[in-house]
């Protein structure tokens, strides 16, 4: 009688571990590693698919709205009087209560960024 493949590959895994655990080891990591970042890349990018050039609310960050609209983080934050880098999690609310400004105010700054960028982009589109 055959031991069957599952037998077989079960002691070829056996033998494997004994003579190479370190590398097995190793091995298994990179797998974990790799199947983690292509989960987190596949949910990213299935996420960011249904939230483009989303309608701009007081909760949004300076980032978050640069990824949906897909411009440069720094060029909104000087057009809302910010310092680039400076208070990367302050909301468009925080924005406006901290320069003094209203919401629709901001809201508007970071339009107009988003539309000049655009138009540089593509000049025959206008």
């Amino acid at each position: 009688m055959s031991s069957g493949p599952s037998l077989g590959a079960f002691r070829h895994v056996q033998h494997l571990w004994r003579k190479n655990r370190g590398l097995l080891t190793a091995f298994g990591l990179a797998l974990i590693v790799t199947v983690f970042f292509g989960v987190r890349l596949a949910v990213h990018a299935v996420y960011w698919s249904g939230h483009r050039d989303a309608e701009l609310a007081e909760w949004m960050t300076i980032g978050y709205v640069a990824q949906s609209y897909r411009v440069e983080r720094d060029d909104l934050a000087r057009a809302v009087g910010v310092e680039p880098g400076f208070g990367r999690r302050l909301t468009i609310a925080g924005i406006a209560e901290r320069t003094h400004q209203s919401v629709n105010e901001v809201k508007t700054a970071l339009l107009a960024v988003i539309r000049a960028k655009r138009a540089e982009d593509a000049p025959g589109e206008q």
